[in-house]
């Protein structure tokens, strides 16, 4: 092979770069952690009076996010002080794993130069819209948990002695978002197409159809559902993702401080501006 062999300091020096870059973004956030929005309501509050471990599969908004749970779950035996922290690194470690990963020289058969993958990577942690919960929130995590989901299935299953941890890790994080069923056609192509591996891509298959009956709750998404009934809530979720996405545009370009103080006429006039 032309290339040089790969020197895994260069994917420390790279999850350096990348933890500055994240934490330059709010670095309060990480130092300070509050525990915001679902992750002191419904995973630190719910596990500090439930400690029974079969409260991993609770639902929380309609699915069971199994990752946060089982971490939430997790940190809640720490003393109680340090629970917020536990949160917050484990989050932020997460994220960072995933967004390493693409550097892996296992990826140079989709991206030979280590420098291309390098920038992908960078643009993980560099979106124009950025909000920290993704990166340091431990119910947001399920998206990260999809990327990585993702991340994975671009290689083939390991050999079979590594199969069973693979399954394990692959399993909780199909059962972290109801989006992962978008990975099934894989499994399916994967089932026929890789004898050796055959039976753990069936078992996956079969993982992600139970999740989808038995972890997402779909009778409040899909009841009355006409055509015109659908048409207007579909319009309702376009207009509801245009307005946060112009307020995340609002917030990235002028800061935190400007948008918690701004009036709503000031983002319909940034609104005008941009487009």
């Amino acid at each position: 092979s032309s290339h040089p062999a790969f020197r895994w300091w260069w994917m420390g020096a790279l999850a350096v770069v990348l933890a500055v870059l994240l934490l330059a973004r709010d670095p309060k956030v990480f130092f300070y952690p509050a525990l915001r929005f679902e992750d002191g309501r419904d995973i630190f509050a719910y596990y500090y009076s439930h400690g029974s471990p079969q409260e991993i599969f609770r639902f929380i908004v309609g699915y069971i996010p199994l990752l946060p749970n089982i971490v939430g779950y997790g940190l809640l035996r720490l003393p109680t002080q340090w629970i917020p922290y536990g949160f917050v690194a484990f989050s932020f470690l997460f994220s960072l794993f995933t967004y390493c990963l693409f550097f892996a020289p296992a990826y140079r058969y989709y991206i030979q130069s280590d420098l291309l993958r390098a920038t992908v990577c960078l643009l993980f942690v560099l979106p124009p819209f950025f909000h920290y919960d993704l990166q340091f929130g431990l119910v947001y995590s399920i998206w990260n948990a999809l990327l990585l989901l993702a991340l994975i299935l671009l290689l083939p299953a390991p050999s079979k002695e590594h199969q069973i941890p693979w399954f394990v890790l692959v399993s909780i994080l199909l059962w972290s978002n109801p989006l992962s069923i978008v990975f099934a056609p894989i499994f399916l192509y994967r089932f026929f197409t890789d004898r050796s591996s055959r039976l753990v891509y069936a078992l996956c298959l079969i993982t992600s159809a139970a999740y989808q009956l038995f972890g997402v709750q779909h009778s409040q998404v899909t009841s009355g559902l006409g055509l015109a009934t659908g048409l207007q809530k579909i319009w309702t979720a376009a207009a509801l993702a245009g307005v946060l996405l112009v307020k995340q545009a609002y917030k990235a370009f002028l800061g935190s401080k400007i948008y918690l103080n701004s009036p709503a006429i000031a983002f319909y006039l940034f609104f005008l501006l941009i487009f």
